[in-house]
């Protein structure tokens, strides 16, 4: 094998390493529900890898709102939202997940809460009782 072959192979390998790294989800990514004790105004929070977010409140069948996320850092996500009742309403919220696991949701630097990743199911999972 040439140098330049060894040179190519070496950084091919590096770019698709670098590449697959950007394709793992961010930790924010998944369902989340109010923590034990928290004010949180949301009864769940559901963030797909796909960059879409919707939020939940309780007694409520459908979503509050539906929001679009960008990664502002590798543990904060900005949520830019629009109300499904009225399109007017286009709030726009931090998620902050810390080391801990625990996430929190701010609206203009104030905290609206906390929430916990709902690693077992969420609004649409899959029912237990049907099968694979």
């Amino acid at each position: 094998m040439t140098l330049i072959n060894r040179y190519l192979l070496l950084t091919l390998t590096l770019l698709s390493l670098f590449l697959l790294q950007g394709c793992s989800p961010h930790p924010g990514a998944g369902s989340w529900l109010p923590a034990e004790n928290s004010d949180a105004p949301f009864s769940e929070i559901t963030v797909d890898f796909n960059g879409r977010v919707e939020i939940f409140v309780p007694q409520r069948e459908g979503h509050i709102y539906r929001c679009f996320w960008a990664g502002i850092d590798s543990n904060t996500l900005k949520f830019d939202c629009i109300s499904a009742d009225d399109e007017t309403l286009k709030p726009q919220y931090t998620f902050r997940v810390t080391e801990r696991g625990v996430a929190e949701l701010l609206e203009a630097n104030k905290s609206m809460g906390h929430y916990v990743h709902n690693k077992d199911q969420s609004r649409y999972a899959k029912d237990p009782s049907s099968a694979d």
